[in-house]
C-alpha cells in the first residue's frame, strides 16, 4: 500500500504569500524551516546543526488564513503530502518539489537550548570560569586576581618621634621616625636626658 505522508514542525521563513493561478483557484505559499541534526561529516567538529527551508503549498482556505495568521520565525506544524510538479516546454522540463498542505496549526515557542559552556563557579577563594580546552575537553580556572594594596595605617605619636606603618618594611612593623622641626616648636624643647630632668627655662 502506497503512503505519501509529511509532518514538519519548524518556523516560517516569511510571510506567506498568495498567487491566483490561470484556472482562478488561489494558491498559498510558504516556507517552514527545519533544522537537521548532524554529527561527524566534518573534521574537528563534534556537531552542530543544518536546516532545510521547506516548500510549502496550499488551496485549502482555512489552512491558507491559519499560515497568514503567523508572523515570521514562529513555529508551526504542517501536515500534508509531497507533491511533483511538472512545467517548462518540451525537452526543457522541471522538476519542483513541495508539500502541499491540508493542515497547519500554530505552535508554542520551544524553550532556549542549554549551552555547553558550564557556568562559572568558586574554587577555594577566587570565582573561575570555566573554560572548554581544545585537547581534553576539560575546564581550566582563571588565575585569581592580584591581592589589593592594603591601606596605609594612620602614624601614631610615640615618645617624641612618630611611629609610621611602612608596607611590606621590617616585617610589617612600624618604624619611629624622628620628630620634624616643626612638632618641636609646637611642643616647646625637648628636654635633656639624665639623672633628672632639667626645668625648662631654668637659667
Amino acid at each position: 500500500m502506497d503512503r505519501n505522508e509529511v509532518v514538519l514542525v519548524g518556523r516560517l521563513s516569511a510571510a506567506a504569500e498568495e498567487q491566483v493561478m490561470p484556472s482562478g483557484d488561489t494558491v498559498t505559499k510558504w516556507r517552514v524551516i527545519v533544522r537537521r541534526r548532524w554529527a561527524g561529516q566534518r573534521p574537528g567538529k563534534r556537531g552542530g546543526s543544518l536546516a532545510d527551508s521547506i516548500p510549502c503549498v496550499t488551496f485549502d482556505a482555512a489552512t491558507a488564513e491559519i499560515v497568514r495568521g503567523l508572523k515570521p520565525r514562529d513555529r508551526l506544524e504542517v501536515k500534508g503530502s509531497v507533491r511533483c510538479r511538472v512545467y517548462g516546454p518540451p525537452g526543457a522540463k522541471m522538476f519542483r518539489y513541495e508539500v502541499e498542505a491540508r493542515s497547519a496549526a500554530p505552535l508554542p515557542p520551544a524553550p532556549p537550548e542549554a549551552t555547553e559552556q558550564e557556568p562559572s563557579q568558586e574554587v577555594g577563594d577566587a570565582p573561575s570560569r570555566t573554560a572548554h580546552r581544545e585537547l581534553d575537553g576539560q575546564g581550566a580556572p582563571l588565575p585569581a586576581a592580584p591581592p589589593e594594596t592594603a591601606e596605609q595605617e594612620p602614624s601614631q605619636e610615640v615618645g617624641g618621634g612618630l611611629l609610621r606603618h611602612v608596607p611590606g618594611g621590617l616585617g610589617g612593623r612600624g618604624v619611629l621616625l624622628p620628630p620634624s622641626p616643626l612638632q618641636a616648636t609646637e611642643k616647646g624643647p625637648v628636654q635633656a636626658t639624665g639623672d633628672a630632668p632639667s626645668p625648662v627655662g631654668a637659667t
